[in-house]
């Protein structure tokens, strides 16, 4: 699985996340959210463009250094600059092909008679999440799905379908020009 996100140079998939809120009252049921869907490109260095189509359209994209988060029904758009802030998590990098999951993490496999295979990763430092499992296609050492558990006990799962990799995505995906009438909240440096 390292080795295969250290050798391309780019990927791209469709996306289903769906996302459990911890629930901290009586009986403690976790509370599903809508699925969410869309397309997602990471592209070294540092590039990635998750497009979200459904339940509502938002994008989030980054060049490496400029965060845009857009939501065309509020007609909104905010800006975060030096985003290397924002994209130093591990999981992040290991998936841009950057960093090493070893160093990163304790990694235990749930049962590796099964496809996918499961891994348990725990954070060797803070991470703002308090664990994160990948299920991994034992053939490719693909990703097809990651789910992160917060300091709260929220988990979002993210599946990947249709993936492909060496594409060579044009630059211009990772970049944004607000449309024009939206307002452009600038958040600054993280």
């Amino acid at each position: 699985m390292q080795g295969h996100y250290e050798a391309i140079s780019d990927w791209s998939a469709s996306f289903e996340q769906t996302r459990k809120a911890a629930s901290f009252g009586l009986g403690g049921a976790a509370r599903a959210e809508p699925t969410r869907q869309g397309t997602v490109v990471f592209s070294k260095p540092g590039r990635m463009r998750w497009s979200y189509v459904s339940p509502d359209p938002s994008l989030f994209v980054t060049d490496g250094q400029v965060v845009w988060m857009y939501d065309p029904l509020l007609g909104e758009a905010q800006r975060l600059t030096d985003a290397g802030g924002l994209l130093s998590g591990a999981a992040v990098r290991f998936l841009m092909g950057q960093g090493d999951l070893a160093d990163s993490f304790t990694i235990t496999a749930a049962d590796c008679s099964v496809s996918p295979i499961r891994l348990d990763l725990l954070p060797k430092k803070d991470e703002g999440y308090e664990r994160l499992a990948l299920d991994v296609d034992p053939e490719t050492g693909r990703v097809v799905a990651s789910t992160v558990t917060d300091l709260f006990g929220n988990q979002t799962r993210v599946a990947f379908t249709n993936v492909q990799i060496n594409t060579g995505p044009d630059p211009a995906l990772f970049t944004f020009d607000p449309p024009e009438g939206v307002t452009v909240i600038d958040l600054g440096a993280p």
